[in-house]
C-alpha cells in the first residue's frame, strides 16, 4: 500500500468501517510512514474540532412519532391540527444552515491552525538549536557544500542560495524534524540576527502564506517551487520581508 492508497482509507479507518485485511494493511503502512501518521493525526484533530464546535439541536417530538410509525409499518396517529410556523422558526432548519456554513469555516480554521502548528514547531527547533549551541550540522558559507550535505540526508533537493552580496551571510545547514517530517534548515546571519529557513516538499498541504510573531521571534511562511518554507528570525519585519523576497527571487531565476 502506498501513501495515496492509504490516504483514501483514512476516513473509513477512523470510522471503523474497513475490513480486517484492509485495516491490517493500512496499519502496517502507517507503522513505517511518518507522513501518513501526521495526516491521520490531522484528520483526528479536525474531527475533534468540528465535534466540539458543531451546533446540537433536539429533534421535535412529532419526528420521533413519525419514525416509529414507519418502522412499525403502521400509519402515523392522527394529530390535532397545529399552527404551522414559518421556515425560519424551525430549529432543525437552523441546524442544517449552520452545518452548511460551519463546515467550510471549520475547514479553513483547521488548515490555518495546521500552518500555525508547523510554525510553532519551527520556533521550538530554532530556540533549541540556540540553547544547545548547535545551529549547523554542516558549517560552510559555500552553498554547494551545504546542498551536497543536505541532499545526502534527505529525499529531495533543497534550494541553497548565496545572499552574501545582500548582507545575509550563510553559516551552514542542518536537518530538523517538523511535525514528523525531515526538513532542510538553512542558517543565515545578518549582523547579530540569525535566520533559520526551514523547507520541505509540499506533498499534501501547501502553505497559503502568513506573517506571525511567537516568543519574540518573527515568522514568515510561504510556498514556492513545490516546497513549503518557514523563516524564523529576530530580524525586523522589513528585514525579514527583504530576506524572503531575495530568496524567492533567487530560486525563481533558476
Amino acid at each position: 500500500m502506498n501513501c495515496d492508497e492509504a490516504e483514501r482509507f483514512l476516513d473509513a479507518y477512523l470510522d471503523g468501517e474497513l475490513e480486517l485485511s484492509q485495516q491490517l494493511e493500512l496499519e502496517q503502512h502507517l507503522s513505517g510512514c511518518a507522513e501518513c501518521q501526521a495526516v491521520l493525526q490531522e484528520r483526528r484533530e479536525f474531527r475533534a474540532f468540528f465535534t466540539a464546535a458543531a451546533p446540537s439541536f433536539k429533534a421535535p417530538p412529532e419526528l420521533r412519532e413519525r419514525v416509529l410509525a414507519i418502522t412499525r409499518e403502521e400509519p402515523a396517529p392522527a394529530r390535532p391540527k397545529v399552527r404551522q410556523f414559518p421556515l425560519w422558526r424551525r430549529p432543525w432548519l437552523y441546524a442544517a444552515v449552520l452545518l452548511a456554513i460551519g463546515l467550510p469555516i471549520a475547514w479553513m480554521v483547521f488548515h490555518e491552525n495546521r500552518e500555525h502548528r508547523f510554525a510553532r514547531q519551527a520556533v521550538s527547533d530554532y530556540l533549541r538549536a540556540l540553547f544547545v549551541d548547535h545551529l549547523c550540522d554542516v558549517v560552510s558559507p559555500d552553498p554547494k557544500v551545504v546542498k551536497s550535505y543536505l541532499m545526502a540526508k534527505l529525499n529531495f533537493s533543497p534550494p541553497v542560495v548565496d545572499l552574501a552580496s545582500a548582507g545575509y551571510q550563510m553559516r551552514g545547514g542542518r536537518i530538523d524534524i517538523v511535525q514528523s517530517r525531515r526538513v532542510a534548515t538553512l542558517i543565515y546571519r545578518r549582523n547579530k540576527d540569525v535566520i533559520n529557513l526551514f523547507m520541505w516538499p509540499a506533498t499534501r498541504h501547501r502553505f497559503t502564506g502568513s506573517d506571525q510573531v511567537m516568543s519574540g521571534l518573527r515568522i514568515c511562511t510561504w510556498n514556492d517551487v513545490n516546497l513549503n518554507f518557514i523563516a524564523v528570525s529576530t530580524l525586523s519585519d522589513a528585514e525579514l520581508d527583504r530576506f524572503t523576497d531575495l530568496f524567492r527571487e533567487a530560486i525563481g531565476n533558476r
